[in-house]
């Protein structure tokens, strides 16, 4: 079975178990801490606040080999949950006395009452689109020991990494919102680092940290079990981390410990999701500058050489077994690019653009209330504020910023999503200098406060049409098909197929069907002059797809002439929407075809 809504237990039992698998993940970090980066803590109990985030990475450090290498399988991901929950009530009984240092102030009150909001909607069932599509169903597929990653279709489940391992976690004792939580638990290393980077601006920290965590881009990452927002922190916190070994401000004897953790975070980050390569190597080559500096460079060689042997090389040796693929080539891309579908696919997702490349004025405005949700907002101009001291941290901030942004905006996807990480390391960084003066501190101030309003509105009605799904099987019904992307026309299809039929579908949401399914979308872009065009066609008729899913308008291209008599047709049915309520909801007609198995090399355009 493929919709991950099948591997679910009830919605608060499952909410109960994410909560005990995230607390788990925290724990782990916090005892990886206390065994080897003790000395971070002793002058700054804080530190702790890395504990889930480095959780979460162990946990993918471990699984990644382990998964490439296809050593796992369903029961063994349950079991590696329930003994992290194990190990995690011991560990908290150990350190019980630890945990209650912690204290509130009353400084940060907007700040928790953003956070306890976050958490609400974080609690909420999975209705994002590109969750439904490929990132649920991503979790599903290394439950059943990566079948579909194997084969050569479906296309879009090669774009999965390792962060959808920790979905697969947490499906595996019927969680659905593990990973979300993962999402939302990061945002303690951003307090962490904001907080750190210059205590002596303690007003300015949490004023910048606000204005982070409440950019329309963030509350969409932050509410979706998509793997991106960690990746963003583990960007942030690797580039604390070498400020910190650059101002010498950790100790000698946990330099190499610091480097360790950096290579590795930024090695996962390129393996959870490769567009990171740009940002990781960007923040590596700061990293090997510093080090070469203060004269350890010796100290990358064997944190490198234990990612690549760990990390790397086992995914490789995956895809050339699958795919025959040489290493280059495997650098290059996250897919197979060696077969040309993929490569078609690849240029297709570099060219996505939320508007003009030259003049990106859609970082601040939308083009429309139904893009509001992916801007980063008026905040990316806050550097304007401050007296930007021309010191070198300073200016290698601003060049390598500058050279992110403008290769994201040439060559990469020009979208707010893919530049958020530079623009958190730069409000970051802009804490180490002053503001201007007391009028500009002011409208900042009330700009943050202005934002904070809007973002708390938003919260507030996404927790009450979302968040009553976490507790009852009728109200998650009713919230999935409010705001879940195609989830009746989903719906419908599961209810008019045979156990074993496949399917081709002109929607996007695999992760909700039951049977297995190849989006006509992505095989839009095969080429009848490929070499391995014929490959594609075989493995449709090797797998007996002999149905199709079609929603009126929808351009069948290559497959026009390949549909039969049309079986089944619902009529007015919500097609694609999602959890925006400025987002067109309007009605469609859908139908289910039988497909020309028999002559697909004849009837294919």
């Amino acid at each position: 079975m493929y919709n991950f809504e099948n591997y679910l237990f009830h919605p608060f039992i499952s909410l109960i178990n994410s909560i005990f698998l995230i607390i788990s993940v925290g724990t782990l970090g916090f005892f990886f801490i206390n065994l080897f980066l003790k000395k971070f803590t002793t002058n700054n109990f804080s530190f702790f606040l890395n504990s889930p985030l480095i959780g979460s990475n162990l946990l993918i450090f471990f699984l990644t080999p382990i998964v490439y290498l296809e050593l796992h399988s369903y029961n063994f991901f349950k079991i590696l949950s329930i003994s992290l929950i194990i190990f995690s009530i011991f560990i908290i009984f150990k350190y019980r006395n630890n945990f209650i240092r912690i204290k509130l102030n009353k400084n940060y009150f907007l700040l928790y009452i953003i956070l306890i909001l976050l958490f609400l909607l974080c609690i909420s069932p999975v209705t994002q689109a590109d969750s439904l599509a490929y990132h649920m169903l991503g979790g599903v597929n290394y439950l059943i020991k990566g079948s579909l990653l194997r084969d050569l279709l479906p296309s879009e489940i090669k774009l999965v990494g390792s962060g959808e391992l920790l979905i697969a976690l947490g499906l595996s004792i019927g969680s659905e919102q593990f990973a979300t939580l993962i999402q939302f638990s990061s945002i303690s290393s951003i307090i962490y680092v904001f907080l750190n980077i210059n205590k002596s601006n303690d007003k300015i920290s949490r004023i910048m940290l606000i204005g982070v965590i409440t950019t329309p881009v963030f509350l969409f990452l932050i509410s979706s079990p998509k793997p991106q927002l960690m990746q963003i922190v583990n960007a942030l916190f690797s580039s604390f981390l070498i400020y910190q070994i650059y101002k010498k401000k950790i100790p000698n004897d946990l330099i190499s410990y610091s480097i360790f953790l950096i290579v590795f975070l930024l090695t996962l980050n390129v393996l959870v999701k490769y567009s990171f390569l740009l940002s990781s190597l960007l923040i590596g080559f700061v990293l090997f500058l510093v080090l070469l500096k203060i004269k350890k460079i010796h100290l990358l060689a064997i944190p490198i050489l234990i990612s690549f042997t760990l990390l790397v090389f086992p995914k490789y040796l995956f895809y050339f077994k699958y795919f025959d693929i040489n290493f280059f080539t495997f650098l290059k891309s996250p897919l197979p690019i060696n077969l040309g579908l993929y490569n078609e696919i690849q240029l297709s997702l570099r060219n996505i653009s939320e508007g003009s490349r030259l003049f990106p004025t859609w970082l601040i405005f939308p083009k429309n209330l139904g893009l509001g949700g992916t801007i980063i907002g008026p905040i990316i101009l806050s550097f304007f504020f401050f007296k930007i001291d021309k010191k070198i941290t300073n200016i290698i901030v601003i060049l390598l910023f500058s050279f992110f942004l403008i290769l994201v905006l040439i060559y990469g996807q020009a979208t707010s999503r893919f530049i958020f990480e530079g623009f958190v390391i730069v409000q970051l960084f802009l804490l180490l200098n002053k503001i201007k003066n007391i009028y500009y501190y002011k409208t900042l101030k009330y700009y943050v406060y202005f934002q904070s309003s809007i973002a708390i509105i938003l919260l507030a009605y996404s927790i009450t049409t979302l968040t009553p799904g976490a507790f009852s099987n009728k109200a998650r019904t009713e919230v999935m098909h409010k705001n879940a992307n195609g989830y009746g026309a989903m719906k419908w299809v599961n209810n008019n197929l045979k156990e074993n039929e496949q399917i081709l579908t002109s929607h996007r949401s695999k992760g909700l069907l039951n049977n297995n399914s190849y989006s006509l979308v992505f095989l839009s872009y095969l080429d009848k002059k490929d070499k391995n065009f014929f490959n594609y066609l075989n493995f449709l008729k090797k797998n007996d797809v002999r149905k199709a899913f079609i929603f009126d308008g929808f351009e069948l291209n290559l497959f026009k002439d390949c549909l039969k008599k049309k079986i089944k047709t619902k009529k007015n049915i919500y097609i694609n929407f999602g959890r925006n309520p400025f987002k067109d909801r309007s009605k469609i007609d859908a139908h289910i075809y039988e497909f020309d198995l028999e002559n697909l090399d004849k009837c294919i355009n």
